[in-house]
């Protein structure tokens, strides 16, 4: 693909999930096809300079070009609350082969605002302003700066001042998820506010919030007028989701994966992260898909009460080895 730029911004982007959309199930998704570009969890940012192994522990792909296993761009993502740090780290990103930074403005955990940090900042424009123009300023010109917000933290009253702040601080596209903080992930979902955003925006803005399938992309499209659309718990309830979405640009329809599927996906999350020396964290990150899985697919709920309780990942393994035969694993 061409490099990503304001005059031309990813069409698909995964997003991160702090916790769950990781390095192991980012390579997995980004393996299935259909993103171009995606973002990892953030790296917290002081007055200290990070090591090297931390920006390499959030972002691996940094060791690989800044690319996933199958080519997907990858960009580093930092919060923090001030701008001389992000500097700094934002810098030595940049000389450990970082392809872009991306500044977290939207995380709404309550462990991360108490620090005024995150969705915190939507409450002060000029601190997000000079965080957004130190960062930008750090790196070099080639390198894209990107910022993700939320509507607001308690409203949306500043929704359109943040966002004209982040453009004219010099960031290179901009992803607004359609809710405020306060909300964390409860409906609704207010995708009107990025196409007031969209309209008064001088750079590409990329929406973000409730895309669970085609029919979502084509609403959000279509009301938003967005340039480029951040999948997260859609693209892991429906991991060939960028896949229809490209196919449906293209005048194509792709039929969505169904339940035969997963099993073998989660097999093979399970095979990276045990090679790649994470065993430790599988049973929770498994059991933690699996019950998120439950918002769409009938089965989840049958693999989740088989799974829930194990302490074992041999014993998670010979479940899901069993778990194709969807009338077994009914039983």
């Amino acid at each position: 693909m061409n490099k990503l730029s304001s005059k031309n911004p990813p069409e698909i982007t995964l997003a991160p999930m702090d916790g769950v959309i990781e390095f192991y199930m980012r390579d997995l998704l980004t393996a299935t096809g259909g993103y171009d570009l995606c973002v990892t969890e953030f790296l917290r940012v002081s007055k200290e300079s990070a090591p090297a192994r931390m920006y390499q522990h959030i972002c691996p792909e940094l060791k690989t070009g800044s690319l996933t296993s199958n080519g997907t761009p990858v960009f580093l993502q930092l919060l923090g609350g001030e701008p001389q740090a992000f500097i700094k780290h934002a810098e030595r990103a940049c000389e450990l082969g970082a392809m872009g930074i991306d500044i977290n403005f939207g995380c709404p955990a309550k462990r991360v605002n108490q620090h005024k940090a995150g969705a915190f900042l939507l409450q002060e424009p000029e601190k997000v302003y000079q965080i957004t123009k130190a960062t930008r300023q750090a790196v070099p010109d080639e390198i894209p700066v990107s910022a993700k917000i939320r509507l607001g933290y308690e409203n949306t009253d500043q929704t359109l001042e943040i966002a004209e702040a982040i453009a004219a601080a010099g960031a290179t596209w901009l992803t607004v998820h359609a809710r405020t903080a306060k909300q964390a992930y409860r409906p609704p979902v207010q995708w009107e506010w990025i196409a007031a955003v969209k309209k008064k925006s001088a750079i590409p803005v990329i929406a973000n919030g409730d895309i669970w399938d085609i029919e979502d992309y084509r609403n959000c499209l279509e009301m938003t007028g967005c340039d480029g659309v951040m999948l997260g718990r859609g693209a892991l309830i429906q991991p060939d989701l960028a896949l229809q979405i490209k196919a449906y640009k293209n005048g194509d329809i792709r039929t969505p994966i169904n339940w035969d599927y997963f099993p073998k996906f989660i097999l093979q999350l399970v095979q990276n992260m045990t090679e790649g020396g994470a065993e430790k964290y599988i049973l929770p990150r498994v059991k933690q898909y699996v019950s998120l899985l439950r918002l769409r697919h009938e089965f989840a709920h049958l693999l989740f009460n088989r799974i829930k309780r194990l302490s074992s990942v041999d014993a998670l393994t010979a479940i899901l080895e069993k778990s194709d035969d969807l009338q077994e694993m009914a039983v």
